[in-house]
């Protein structure tokens, strides 16, 4: 924090007054199994349902359960489709560390700890409690480039040390409860009960917007 002090009493400042968990990897929890910063996930959602964003009420839930119906079933066949304990990202993941982790020095001490050094940092690695102090590994529960070097070096098979997350029966499991297809309203049990109707439409004050969507089947009149 002095650092950011140093560069920025602003962002110190503003930084201050929110709980690290929000934002400094070092203290998240490491339950989600996650390190991302980002708001990747909501940023997807939105842009997935833009097209539904303007529809009214009954068609745009119609249009997200028919969305995340045909999702759910793509996820699923993929998942039956893979192969191994592991699903494949980590396989990417291992590819990627592998060069990485043979620059690393790797020094062994009782009980499965090591002492590892990277350029110039310096960490301790402990394989049966599966850790490593620069915190990747307990955040992400896929090995760090450190926990890859003592691997390597005690010759054993790296998808022992990736945490139950990341294996194929986790993600198919994931996908197995599905959402089952519908018909449509025309199909629908009848209520006896007043049919609701969309409020009487005002001209709202302003310019008027240069495009209109095409209205829905309901809309645009008030009964009252």
């Amino acid at each position: 924090m002095e650092c950011i002090k140093f560069l920025s009493e602003d962002a110190y400042y503003y930084l201050d007054d929110i709980p690290p968990k929000h934002w400094s990897k070092h203290a998240f929890t490491p339950n989600c199994k996650s390190n991302m910063l980002l708001n990747n996930v909501c940023e997807t959602f939105n842009a997935v349902i833009k097209e539904a964003r303007d529809k009214p009420i009954i068609t745009k839930m119609e249009w997200m359960r028919r969305y995340m119906m045909k999702r759910n079933q793509e996820k699923w066949e993929s998942g039956q489709k893979m192969q191994g304990k592991l699903v494949p990202f980590v396989s990417t993941v291992f590819d990627g560390l592998e060069k990485t982790a043979r620059s690393c020095k790797v020094v062994a001490s009782r009980g499965d700890t090591y002492e590892v050094q990277l350029k110039d940092d310096q960490v301790v690695v402990d394989l049966d409690e599966k850790t490593c102090s620069c915190y990747q590994w307990e955040l992400t529960g896929i090995p760090c480039v450190h926990a890859f070097a003592c691997i390597l070096d005690k010759r054993v098979d790296p998808e022992l040390f990736v945490h139950p997350y990341y294996f194929t029966s986790t993600y198919r499991l994931a996908y197995e409860a599905h959402i089952k297809p519908m018909p449509g309203p025309k199909h629908w049990e009848k209520m006896n009960l007043r049919e609701p109707h969309p409020p009487a439409y005002k001209v709202q004050p302003g310019r008027p917007k240069s495009t209109k969507r095409k209205l829905e089947k309901g809309e645009g009149t008030s009964h009252g």
